[in-house]
């Protein structure tokens, strides 16, 4: 134990000896140091010299300058000029630090510490794009320095610093940029370097690089680094060459960032890129500038045994004030496959599209149909893949979700609003199947408004070949307001110009609402007339459509002759409303079927009613004319109607007899037959009505008659007027019978009506409101004529007056059964009524007054034989 002490108090004593040696010898060598190193100012010219042979340049040296900074010296050269002429290099100063220690071990000469003050470069490119270093002191038949050879003597130098200096870069052509401040330093440490580096851009916003590396000297080729690079908040467009961006121009690019790298194995290993651009404004060639604002997003790059992966991480930008963003993007690369993958979760099609219309160096054609198109909508969990080796149409497949995917028409591509669902295929051609919700088709070169619906599913396939672009839809299930739709189409659009391009399109309709067949209606289609489409649009009011299609099929082309295409529209409706005419009743509870085809238009009702009338068997028909021509409704049917709505249709159609009916009024049942001829457009219908009647009543207010079971068999027609062969009835309580007879013209209808009957003389009194006793008896027989022509309507009777016992003297008394012609005529129409009585060749009597106005009237009565004249007043 005494021994083990003994020791340690030696070894104690020992140690301490030799430290304060130790500390006695470094005290010497600093002192010493401090002393001697000043001197070196002292040899400049021998410095100079000595530098001028390890260089093999000349070199002058303004000042020398020796220190002693810790336990190394410190050289200091100012005013320093590397070799001469126009290759001089000027540096402000050259500081050296020895490496002692290192030095005395290698026994060669190593620098802890080189560092330059106040380089100035220049890095030029000439015409042939090969860049030069200007500003760099050259030597004699100089040999491109080899890069182990670098890394060799780097060894020997601890540290490399360049302050305080300025770099140029100066591309061909275009304006110089000037890296000011620059600070660079290189530590060494065997096989690691780091490189930091800090500079300042021509606004005063400093950058900054960071660089760790692993390199050996023999292996250079294998060097490892790792780099950080720090851009700042600045607008690089004025700095950047213009070849780099060849026919894009950037007016603004406000940008600042940071860049992670990692290079291993004679690759890009790793990479990271953090990015925050407040403005960026571009334009490709001509077209108008596009700014983005608030761009961001992160970048990593990685590398793997089958290639690079490339992530774009919650990329988003400010696009027209609206946000586009935090997408995530993935491309991936197979070297042993040579295939290339994209993917994306979610990517808005319209900033997109806008980005590609403005920026992408797309063909005139595609650009102008890129904008015609205006897509929109998202695209979720997109997939590419690119076989760049292949020749087939599989070199390119692509896979994604819809997210209410809208694009407008584009020649005979179907405009497409909200469709949701998937989408898969190649160059070739691909499905898409749909699952949407407020879906919107529309054939715009067909139908000027969109086909809107709750709700679509179905398929959608397209084939691209050398001969043609085929769109196609096997099957597609719809519902809307109309009611539950199933349709299919194939449109096949040729490559060449003087091919005919073709479509097939049915729609089917089933329990739908009769309202909505006025969008089914092609509108644009040169075989419907814009008369035709007119009517069609207010004839259809509503009702049911139990089933009901469209179809088209045949050329596309607008130049395609009538017989290259074929449309049919067809509808069977119940409970439908049809107005055949404005100012025609309205059809209402209809059933029936409504086709619409290239001859024209077809109407087949079973059953409907027309006021309080029931209509069956109908028919309308529209037959398709030619240019210039008025097409026309031709209605037929059976009625079994009333007297009321008969006269309501007279008094009310817009058929030129509303003043001849007025007023007219009746009731009883009435059964015929309808044969209308109405133009949809100028012209003046024609109506033809056959009816019967049976026990029916009938009321002319002027003159006033009141027919009572009245029975025949009837025809109007507008273009004559109403006819009759036998007519039973009772007017004034006795049977009469008589007939009609059409006596007008086209455009000037007119009628004759002509009864025979007998009156009582008390009623006849009644009626012609005589309330005094009259000086007779008896009844009398008459002929009745009743002319119905307008403004020349009158009333003609005509009586023997046999059976009329007369009570005065001679010569107008007479017996009952003596004969004595009389006749009774009166105007029905104009603004004064004319009246005349002739009583056999006893009176005669004229008067004219107006209506309901006796006292006003004029008149003259004649006793014996002659004619009564109307006085002028």
């Amino acid at each position: 134990m005494n021994r083990l002490a003994a020791f340690l108090v030696t070894l104690s004593r020992q140690l301490f000896w030799v430290i304060a040696f130790g500390l006695i010898l470094a005290a010497l060598y600093v002192s010493l140091g401090r002393q001697l190193v000043p001197v070196i100012a002292e040899y400049r010219a021998e410095v100079q010299e000595k530098a001028q042979a390890a260089l093999g340049m000349p070199i002058v040296l303004g000042r020398l300058e020796g220190r002693w900074e810790g336990f190394a010296p410190r050289l200091l050269a100012h005013d320093v000029l590397l070799g001469e002429g126009d290759s001089a290099m000027r540096l402000d100063r050259i500081a050296i630090v020895p490496d002692l220690a290192a030095s005395l071990w290698a026994r060669e000469w190593r620098l802890s510490r080189l560092e330059f003050s106040g380089v100035q470069l220049s890095v030029a490119e000439d015409a042939e794009g090969k860049w030069r270093v200007e500003g760099l002191p050259t030597r004699t038949e100089q040999k491109p320095p080899e890069p182990q050879k670098i890394l060799e003597s780097l060894q020997r130098v601890r540290g490399l610093a360049v302050r305080n200096s300025q770099i140029t870069l100066e591309p061909f052509g275009e304006p110089p940029l000037t890296l000011s401040y620059t600070d660079l330093g290189l530590l060494v440490d065997g096989v690691r370097l780091r490189l930091d580096g800090r500079s300042i851009l021509p606004d005063g916003q400093p950058l900054a690089l960071r660089i760790e590396g692993r390199v050996q000297p023999q292996r250079w080729q294998h060097a490892e680094a790792q780099v950080y690079l720090s851009l700042p908040q600045s607008d690089w467009a004025a700095w950047l060459p213009r070849r780099l961006t060849a026919d894009w121009h950037l007016q603004t690019l406000k940008m600042g960032g940071e860049l992670w790298a990692t290079w291993r194995e004679k690759a890009l290993e790793r990479a990271v890129l953090r990015i925050n651009a407040p403005q960026l404004i571009t334009s490709f060639a001509d077209r108008e500038p596009v700014q983005l604002e608030d761009i961001g997003g992160e970048a990593y790059i990685d590398r793997n045994e089958q290639g690079y992966r490339l992530l774009l991480d919650r990329l988003a930008f400010d696009l027209e004030g609206e946000r586009w963003g935090d997408a995530r993007i993935q491309v991936q690369q197979d070297q042993t496959q040579q295939h290339w993958q994209l993917q994306a979760d979610r990517l808005g099609i319209a900033p997109i599209a806008t980005l590609v219309r403005a920026l992408a160096p797309l063909p005139p054609a595609a650009a102008e149909t890129l904008t015609a198109l205006q897509p929109s909508g998202t695209l979720r969990n997109l997939q590419l893949d690119y076989r760049p080796q292949m020749e087939s149409p599989q070199r390119l497949q692509f896979a994604a979700n819809l997210d209410r995917i809208s694009f407008a028409a584009q020649n005979w591509i179907p405009a497409v609003g909200n469709a949701s669902g998937s989408i898969r295929g190649d160059l070739g051609g691909g499905e898409l199947r749909v699952d949407s919700d407020d879906f919107s088709l529309q054939l715009a070169p067909l139908y000027p408004e969109p086909w809107r619906y709750r709700h679509a599913g179905g398929r959608l396939t397209w084939a691209l070949d050398e001969q043609a672009f085929t769109l196609a839809a096997p099957y597609l299930r719809i519902d809307g307001e109309e009611g539950k739709i199933a349709g299919d189409f194939l449109i096949r659009l040729a490559r060449d110009p003087a091919a005919e391009d073709y479509m097939d399109l049915r729609v089917g309709l089933s329990e739908g609402d009769a309202r909505f067949t006025e969008k089914y209606l092609p509108t644009r289609s040169p075989a419907l007339s814009p008369a035709l489409v007119s009517w069609l649009k207010e004839a259809i009011r509503s009702g049911t459509v139990e089933q009901g299609y469209f179809q088209y099929q045949g050329a596309l082309s607008k130049g395609a002759s009538d017989s290259a295409r074929s449309l049919s529209l067809y509808f069977k409706v119940r409970d439908a409303e049809l107005a055949f005419q404005p100012g025609w009743p309205v059809l209402q509870q209809g059933r029936g079927e409504v086709l619409i085809e290239d001859s024209g238009v077809r109407v087949r009702l079973a059953e409907g009613r027309i006021l309080d009338s029931h209509v069956r068997d109908a028919t309308a028909d529209i037959p398709r004319v030619g240019a210039g021509n008025v097409p026309q409704l031709a209605v037929k049917g059976q009625v079994a109607s009333s007297l009321a709505d008969a006269l309501k249709l007279l008094q009310e159609a817009p058929i030129g007899t509303g003043e001849i009916f007025a007023g007219w009024q009746g009731q009883g049942a009435l059964s015929g037959a309808l044969d209308l001829q109405i133009p949809l457009g100028k012209g003046t219908p024609r109506v033809i009505v056959d009816f019967a009647s049976d026990d029916a009543e009938l009321k002319i207010p002027e003159p006033e008659l009141a027919f009572e079971q009245l029975s025949g068999s009837f025809r109007y027609d507008t273009a004559r007027g109403l006819s009759a062969d036998a007519i039973q009835a009772r007017l004034f309580g006795a049977p009469v019978k008589g007939k009609a007879v059409a006596t007008g013209a086209p455009g000037k209808p007119a009628s004759r009506v002509e009864a025979q009957g007998a009156v009582g003389l008390k009623r006849l009194a009644e009626w012609l409101a005589i309330g005094q006793s009259l000086p007779a008896s008896g009844e009398l027989p008459y002929q009745l004529r009743l002319d119905l022509a307008g403004e020349d309507s009158q009333l003609q009777i005509d009586s023997s007056l046999q059976g009329l016992r007369i009570d005065l003297p001679a010569p107008f008394g007479k017996p009952a059964r003596e004969r004595r012609d009389t006749s009774l005529r009166m105007s029905l129409q104009g603004a004064e009524r004319r009246y005349g009585v002739r009583h056999g060749s006893l009176a005669a009597l004229t008067f004219a007054a107006p209506p309901g106005a006796w006292a006003q009237g004029r008149g003259e009565l004649r006793l014996g034989p002659g004619a009564a004249n109307l006085p002028a007043s």
